[in-house]
């Protein structure tokens, strides 16, 4: 195979970070987002439950998404799947940043927000995935798992900067009363300069050598992975069910969770505890997706499922106390875990299927799993808590989701990936 192409991977991870930069922001500002959008007697639990329903919204369209973007993807080329989602996403967040809010123009302001939210959701389905299958794409074999690990590189990357960083900043720089009234709409704007920077990907990145459009294609990518492939479906859709929950609970629910029920310090702590989380995932996915390429990717994989499971319970404990150190070191080894899970996944997932359907497969797993357990997991943990006033019983959720991703992880692993290089 040919040289591994870097300079593609890097623009492909680029354009990764910017769409969860656009992507993140919603979950962010999520709380703020629902005393702009929702009724003024909507407070407390209640707004938070409708805020993340249209945050789940978001994720309704990420398989929807991943169907159509794969389609495009194994049929017509990667580049164009890159391209159209990064567009797709610029657009649809620089919009929600103009929405008027429900006492401008009532109800129809939530409706505009979850047209939008839904276009998020199904530029990221094709986007993230995309990216996924193209790194992995892009590599030599020797190296598929540090690759495909730029992707999530990317994504991690993009949340940390829209989910905490901009959160932060704004709130130092311009104070907590100025972020609620108008300064939320600023990150959301960055979308117009973001679609420049779609254009750019469409000019400057190249197909892989061996995954050249395939127009001619006599059966519908969807339908043949459905067919020939359900077993590695179900395996690698079990596989990837805890991540986007472990994700979204520590990076969404957490800190939206002090940022409506404790003080601004005790909220700013939370959201900087969670930073530091994405940083050692940054730090640690591109040596786990490295570590892969040695020794493999299911005992990487299963480790990283296993840590969370043994963490996740002291660290929802240790937070009914307030964030301090002793919960920000268990956060931390719950980071390290989904680190090392998140680095071979790509190249994992994208083994498991023929070049034929890979993109499809792939968008559509993943799709489905944040579709139901990702984006759902801020409201349901939400609702637990708020029913039973007792926050370990998310980590009980977690431990449950943990287990169905082991199975999954196995059974994959025992079907075989194929060779990128022989289909």
């Amino acid at each position: 195979m040919a040289k591994t192409s870097w300079k593609s991977i890097f623009i492909s991870s680029l354009g990764n970070i910017l769409g969860w930069f656009d992507y993140a922001i919603f979950g962010a500002f999520s709380t703020i987002i629902a005393k702009n959008f929702f009724p003024d007697g909507v407070e407390g639990y209640f707004a938070q439950f409708c805020t993340y329903a249209v945050f789940a919204v978001g994720f309704i369209g990420r398989p929807i998404g991943g169907a159509v973007f794969g389609h495009i993807g194994d049929v017509h080329g990667r580049k164009k799947v890159l391209f159209a989602s990064i567009l797709l996403m610029a657009a649809s967040t620089a919009v929600i940043g103009m929405l008027p809010t429900y006492s401008g123009i009532g109800v129809l302001s939530p409706v505009m927000l979850v047209l939008m939210r839904l276009c998020q959701g199904l530029a990221i389905g094709g986007e993230y995935t995309g990216s996924m299958v193209y790194a992995v794409e892009q590599a030599d074999k020797s190296r598929r798992g540090l690759s495909g690990s730029f992707s999530e590189v990317g994504c991690i990357l993009g949340t940390l900067l829209g989910g905490q960083l901009t959160v932060i900043a704004l709130t130092s720089a311009i104070g907590r009363e100025a972020l609620e009234a108008w300064g939320w709409r600023i990150p959301f704007l960055t979308g117009v300069l973001i679609a420049i920077y779609a254009f750019h990907v469409k000019k400057n990145i190249q197909e892989p050598p061996t995954t050249q459009p395939n127009k001619s294609a006599d059966t519908i990518p969807l339908v043949m992975a459905f067919r020939s492939y359900w077993p590695q479906l179900l395996a690698a859709f079990f596989s990837t069910v805890f991540s986007g929950m472990s994700f979204y609970i520590v990076l969404v629910f957490l800190p939206n969770h002090m940022f409506s029920h404790d003080s601004l310090s005790g909220a700013n702590m939370a959201f900087i505890f969670s930073a530091i989380t994405n940083t050692i995932m940054l730090i640690f996915v591109s040596l786990f997706g490295h570590i892969s390429d040695k020794i493999g990717r299911k005992p990487i994989m299963l480790a990283g499922i296993i840590g969370v499971m043994l963490v996740c319970y002291p660290m929802m404990e240790l937070s009914k106390g307030g964030f301090g150190y002793l919960y920000l070191a268990f956060q931390a080894m719950f980071g390290i875990s989904l680190a090392a899970f998140y680095g071979p996944r790509s190249a994992f997932m994208s083994e498991a299927f023929p070049r034929q359907i890979r993109v499809t497969a792939v968008s559509l797993v993943v799709g489905l799993s944040q579709a139901i357990f990702g984006g759902n997991t801020p409201f349901i943990a939400t609702y637990i808590l708020s029913t039973t006033g007792n926050i370990s019983y998310v980590a009980i959720m977690l431990i449950s989701a943990c287990l169905l991703a082991i199975l999954g992880v196995c059974k994959l692993g025992a079907l075989g990936a194929k060779p990128l290089a022989k289909t």
